[in-house]
């Protein structure tokens, strides 16, 4: 005979789905509040390298200006140099996405050159400073140039995005014949040095200025030949 009686709390037997249901809600409010941590993270980072550099970037800065305690820093990165690595993990990919982007609507090697160093420009003049501190943290510590230089690195593949962009636009007769490991060499220095120069306050000309003096030197050279001087 079936019994009526009803059920106390404890006895009370809940459907399987709904404890399947609150799980994922529990493990989904978990995954926003990890996400929400790193972001605050990130914040605190940058702000602590734009103002004190790498050797400035402490654990219990980027605590106190992520407004939680060191414990929990420490929760999530084992030193500074996690922190330190996982910012340049973030622009580098940032960097590498819009890079994918620039070439897939540029059929014109010319213009997607163009508009590849534009894109750098305004990306170092904002993080100025950040990059310097990468630099300076890059040299200070082996781990962090030995974690760089793999070649699964997002860096690798936006150099080799590059090298095969100056290798289509000679092959197609837009760019000039020469190496186009040099010609990457050469662009990357000219880029990080006028990055150092406002990280260090040294230029105050704006991204858009430096890009069209960036791309006139390489489109038109230095210096003027013979039949085109005044």
């Amino acid at each position: 005979m079936v019994s009526c009686a009803r059920k106390t709390s404890h006895e009370r037997v809940f459907p399987p789905w709904k404890g399947i249901k609150m799980q994922k809600l529990s493990e989904k409010k978990k995954e926003i509040v990890e996400e929400m941590m790193k972001e605050a993270f990130h914040n605190a980072t940058c702000a602590v390298l734009e103002e004190c550099g790498w050797p400035g970037l402490t654990m219990e800065r980027v605590a106190e200006r992520a407004g939680v305690s060191k414990g929990t820093v420490y929760n999530y990165f084992k030193d500074k140099r996690e922190l330190v690595w996982s910012v340049m993990e973030r622009l580098i990919s940032q960097l590498e996405k819009s890079t994918r982007d620039i070439l897939r609507r540029n059929e014109n090697c010319a213009d997607a050159l163009r508009e590849l160093i534009r894109e750098d420009m305004a990306s170092r003049k904002k993080n100025a400073n950040i990059m310097t501190a990468f630099l300076h943290a890059f040299h200070e510590e082996p781990e962090l140039r030995k974690r760089m230089f793999d070649r699964r690195h997002p860096f690798f593949s936006l150099q080799a995005m590059l090298k095969d962009l100056l290798e289509r636009g000679m092959a197609k007769g837009e760019f000039r014949s020469m190496d186009p490991v040099a010609m990457r060499s050469i662009l990357n220095a000219i880029l990080m040095g006028v990055s150092r120069q406002w990280a260090g306050g040294h230029l105050t000309l704006p991204p858009d200025v430096m890009s069209d003096s960036i791309i006139s030197l390489l489109t038109d050279g230095l210096i003027i030949k013979g039949d085109d001087r005044p």
